[in-house]
């Protein structure tokens, strides 16, 4: 879920009310806030990044949004987008390249040279120079979805 927060509001802002709603075993269950979550902006962008839980991070980064990265670019390279699929690749690096730049996790380093490798694959396959086999992204696709949810398998 991604949240977002009005840019230029001072001080905590009130997310509003979250629940989830679930069923196991065949009995409905129900999870929520006591209190509507808060955020609030920092000063700093050192402020914000030294007070990050970086293996939080570095997972959600390399598990999590990776993944959904692959997932998506496989979905857009199957519906013949793939110059669209390179410009997600590219912003996905940039944006956390920038964001790198603060933490300094070496397995987000790494992840990212993962992603220029993918970002070369797109671009030749938009070029038309080696199209991408539908094999190839059914691949990327089953990826995303595997190692995006660790345990999934056994």
């Amino acid at each position: 879920m991604t949240l977002r927060v009005p840019p230029g509001v001072a001080g905590p802002v009130a997310l509003g009310r979250f629940a989830l709603e679930y069923v196991r075993d065949g009995e409905r269950h129900r999870l929520a806030f006591e209190e509507s979550p808060r955020v609030a902006r920092v000063a700093s962008a050192e402020r914000y990044f030294g007070s990050l839980d970086r293996p939080t991070w570095e997972r959600g980064v390399i598990v999590d949004q990776y993944n959904a990265l692959r997932r998506s670019v496989a979905e857009k390279v199957q519906a013949g987008r793939a110059a669209d699929a390179v410009a997600e690749v590219q912003k996905y690096r940039a944006d956390i390249a920038g964001k790198n730049e603060h933490v300094g996790s070496e397995a987000v380093a790494r992840q990212l040279e993962e992603a220029a490798g993918l970002e070369k694959r797109l671009q030749d396959a938009a070029a038309g120079v080696a199209p991408m086999a539908p094999m190839e992204t059914k691949q990327l696709r089953a990826l995303g979805y595997v190692i995006g949810r660790p345990g999934s398998r056994k």
